[in-house]
């Protein structure tokens, strides 16, 4: 059975996206290496909460 949880991302009241996240699949190992491929990834971490808040906040901005 798939280990799938949806998370949604709001931007300032203007916008809003929704991800469905399988966590056999995406892994922390893997969050933790798309959060780390781009500059300031503990800043992000600590002001989003969590890894997983961090990847999608990042990845929802474009």
């Amino acid at each position: 059975m798939a280990n799938v949880k949806r998370y949604k991302v709001e931007w300032n009241d203007i916008a809003e996206a929704v991800f469905d996240i399988d966590h056999d699949i995406m892994t922390d190992e893997k969050l933790r290496e798309l959060n780390e491929f781009w500059s300031s990834p503990k800043w992000r971490e600590q002001h989003k909460g969590s890894l997983v808040n961090a990847v999608l906040c990042m990845l929802g901005r474009w």
